[in-house]
């Protein structure tokens, strides 16, 4: 007979080990290469709880802590939070090519249409094609 005490070690000594590596796996993944803004410290898991009572009052304090442009990690995913206007005016002036698109749909822009529809072109030249047929072949010019 089968000593099933040993089989369910054997089984929980495996699923230890496969949570442990898809833990270690996700944690360098969501390593960032790039440098990010100074933020508050965070659980080394969960990451920096947003606060859901006076969120501005709280995000008040971190900006004059950190700095006018902090970084928060929630989870797996960054926040970077812009606290003053004249910043977020100067990153939007300087880099407005880069926040000008929107998120990919593959399924609906890309399988379905071939990428063909106006609507869900990511911004560039692409973009600009199809808007000039839009123009030739429209009656009236488009806003």
């Amino acid at each position: 007979m089968i000593d099933l005490r040993f089989e369910f070690k054997a089984l929980g000594a495996l699923v230890a080990l496969v949570l442990a590596g898809s833990f270690l796996r996700t944690k360098i993944r969501s390593r960032s290469r790039l440098p990010l803004p100074p933020g508050p410290p965070g659980h080394w898991l969960f990451g920096n709880a947003i606060p859901r009572a006076n969120q501005s009052q709280r995000f008040a304090e971190w900006i004059n802590t950190y700095g006018s442009i902090i970084s928060l990690r929630v989870g797996p995913k960054v926040m970077v939070i812009i606290g003053r206007y004249q910043e977020s005016v100067d990153i939007m002036e300087k880099e407005g090519g880069l926040l000008a698109d929107r998120p990919r749909a593959v399924a609906a822009g890309e399988i379905l249409s071939r990428g063909l529809r106006l609507i869900l072109a990511p911004a560039g030249e692409q973009f600009r094609r199809l808007r000039k047929l839009c123009n030739i072949f429209s009656s009236r010019p488009l806003n």
